[in-house]
């Protein structure tokens, strides 16, 4: 009997454990469709998902420390209580994801969308929103400041570098000491958020709840804070810069003394 050629030997059909693996590694993450996958609880951390659509997606309590997310699809994901501690989210679309007591701390969120998103009680503390712009073809803004880390311009109006925070459920968010540099924060929640030492250079702030908000040594040179509501807002020791100074009695709290602000 001849054999059929498209049986082939049983050894010839298994694989070795490496060819196996180098096929695993080989997967091109963007081509990775895990949407609406149920990954709660998973270990992940350093997992390389670059690009992957993780849309709707539940990663709730997942370890995701480390890992590459970069330009990853995680709109409408749930990642309540997950662990991102230095992940890279840079460009990632994390649109209206539910991300209440996330950890982000040190995590890369550069040109992230986080627009709509539920961020409650997350950890922001050393995260890095950057200070790109896509001002033309291929082009990065990296001059907004001079050497001595002073302010080169004074107009951030046509720089539309960071995040877009827009419209973010940040209540209670733990942003000690981010880099905010640019981020679009306008309309976003913020009451009761520890900013304690975040950098808001040109930030927009505007119409954004900062109510109760712990603002204490934080540089909001340059920022917008039209219509933002900073009652009972925590300002001491604060840089406003000398527009915002200007402004000062129509956009503080009557319980903020001028003497506390730098």
């Amino acid at each position: 009997m001849t054999d059929d050629p498209r049986s082939g030997s049983a050894e010839g059909s298994k694989q070795k454990p490496n060819e196996e693996a180098n096929d695993a590694a080989a997967v091109d993450p963007k081509s990775l469709d895990l949407s609406g996958a149920d990954l709660s609880g998973k270990e992940l951390s350093e997992a390389t998902l670059a690009g992957a659509d993780l849309s709707e997606a539940d990663l709730s309590e997942a370890d995701l420390s480390e890992a590459n997310l970069l330009k990853a699809d995680l709109s409408k994901a749930k990642l309540t209580d997950a662990d991102l501690s230095e992940a890279d989210l840079s460009r990632a679309d994390l649109s209206k994801a539910r991300l209440t007591n996330v950890d982000l701390s040190n995590a890369d969120l550069r040109n992230a969308d986080l627009t709509g998103a539920k961020l409650a009680g997350a950890n922001f503390a050393r995260a890095d929103f950057g200070e790109e712009s896509s001002a033309g073809e291929g082009e990065v803004i990296m001059a907004a400041f001079d050497d001595d880390d002073d302010l080169a311009i004074d107009d951030f109006s046509d720089l539309a570098f960071g995040a877009d925070l827009s419209g973010a459920d940040l209540t209670g968010a733990d942003l000690t000491r981010a880099d905010l540099t640019g981020v679009d924060l306008s309309g976003a929640k913020l009451a009761g958020a520890q900013l304690t030492g975040a950098v808001l250079r040109g930030a927009d702030l505007s119409e954004a709840d900062l109510s109760g908000a712990d603002l204490s040594q934080c540089d909001l040179t340059g920022a917008d804070l039209h219509k933002a509501s900073l009652a009972g807002a925590c300002l001491r020791g604060a840089v406003l810069g000398e527009e915002l100074d200007d402004d000062f009695d129509n956009l503080m709290s009557p319980t903020v003394e001028r003497d506390e602000i730098n």
